[in-house]
This record gives C-alpha cells, sequence and structure tokens, in this order.
C-alpha cells in the first residue's frame, strides 16, 4: 500500500481563495487510493494477514483452562466464551460430535507430554488421523528408546570381554607350563618333581644327611 498515494485528513479553509482547487486535488487522491485496493488480490490479503485458527490447540485450551482462585464465576465464565469462539464450532450430527469429542480426549489425556505438543501443531485432525499419528510417535519413541539400549549394552559388553580375557591371561601366566614343571626336581627325593606332595615316596621319611 505505501506505493499508492495516500491522503491526510481534508482541513482546509472554505474561505481561501484556493479551496476549490485544493478540495478537487484531495477528492482525486482519496478516489485513485480507494480505487488501489481493486488492484490487490482479497485471497492474498487473507493469506497475508488472516492467519489459519488451529482448531486442536483452540478446543485444548477451553477443554484444560480451569479457574483461577481469584477469577469469580462470572470471569471465568467470560473466559470460556471468549476461548470458545475460536474452537469453530459447527452444527454436526451426532455421530461426528462423538468423533470430535473423543478425539480431544484422546489428546488431552495421553501420558506422553511430547506426542501431546506433535499432536497440538495441526490446525485440523479428524480421531482416525490423531491415533494414526500418535501411534507412529509412539512407535518412533520406542525404537529410539531401544537403539538407545542397544548401544549402551555394546558399549559395556566388549569392555567386559577384555577383562575376562585379561584375568584368564593372567592366571595362565600364573601357572607354571608343563615344560618349566619337568625340568623341576622334588625337594625330598630328588626326582621329577610331584604334582602333589602326597605322591612323593620319601614324604614319611627322614633326611639322613642332615
Amino acid at each position: 500500500m505505501d506505493k499508492f498515494l495516500r491522503p491526510e485528513k481534508f482541513d482546509g479553509d472554505p474561505h481561501s481563495p484556493t479551496a476549490t482547487q485544493e478540495w478537487s486535488y484531495w477528492l482525486k487522491t482519496f478516489e485513485n487510493f480507494i480505487a488501489s485496493f481493486e488492484e490487490v488480490n482479497e485471497q492474498v490479503l487473507k493469506a497475508t494477514y488472516v492467519k489459519p485458527i488451529n482448531e486442536i490447540f483452540a478446543r485444548h485450551k477451553l477443554a484444560s483452562r480451569k479457574q483461577s482462585p481469584d477469577e469469580s464465576i462470572d470471569q471465568y465464565h467470560q473466559a470460556l466464551e471468549q476461548l470458545s469462539k475460536t474452537c469453530q464450532f459447527a452444527e454436526v450430527n451426532a455421530e461426528t460430535h462423538r468423533k470430535t469429542y473423543v478425539r480431544d480426549s484422546f489428546i488431552r489425556g495421553l501420558s506422553s507430554h511430547q506426542i501431546r505438543l506433535r499432536l497440538l501443531e495441526f490446525n485440523m485432525l479428524t480421531l482416525d488421523e490423531a491415533v494414526e499419528k500418535a501411534r507412529a510417535l509412539e512407535s518412533a519413541k520406542n525404537q529410539s528408546a531401544s537403539y538407545a539400549s542397544e548401544l549402551t549394552l555394546n558399549a559395556s559388553f566388549p569392555h567386559d570381554i577384555e577383562d575376562s580375557s585379561e584375568d584368564s591371561a593372567n592366571l595362565a601366566a600364573a601357572r607354571p607350563s608343563n615344560s618349566t614343571f619337568k625340568n623341576q626336581k622334588c625337594y625330598f627325593c630328588g626326582r621329577q618333581r610331584h604334582k602333589n606332595r602326597r605322591q612323593c615316596p620319601a614324604l614319611n621319611d627322614t633326611c639322613e644327611r642332615c
């Protein structure tokens, strides 16, 4: 609208010698300004300045509105009346009204705050659409939680194997090998070292060299 000359308020002096010229000029400017509106597409203006009403969110606000402690009955009633004006109520049959009420209750009663917020982003939703979208969001949420759990398990499991392998290696290293064991001699009988002390023939003998 800035490209069109917008006339100021006419305050000419009727007794002025140039009153007729001033009035003619102002009138012509005003007529041109009014005519310029016809060049602007009405639908474009509506699309630009008239925002679509989010019926889902409007009805959620109405249904969840509670009376404030310092609010009188009349004030609370007027607040509800004001909120209802953006809910786009229309004359419908009983079945449509039932599904609409179930839809609003379904969204309002969801235990997941995130899913409720996602559904409230839509300007219009039928009951079936709300259930379908909520189901998809719930499935995505569960899959995400399962994936995160698997990542946590995989991150800790190799560490446990590594620790177990390391413990086994240390235990094996602490034990004497077969070749080492065979090269050792028994302190009491002088023969090859026994795996068990009770296998020594000199178990109950007295040493005659001592």
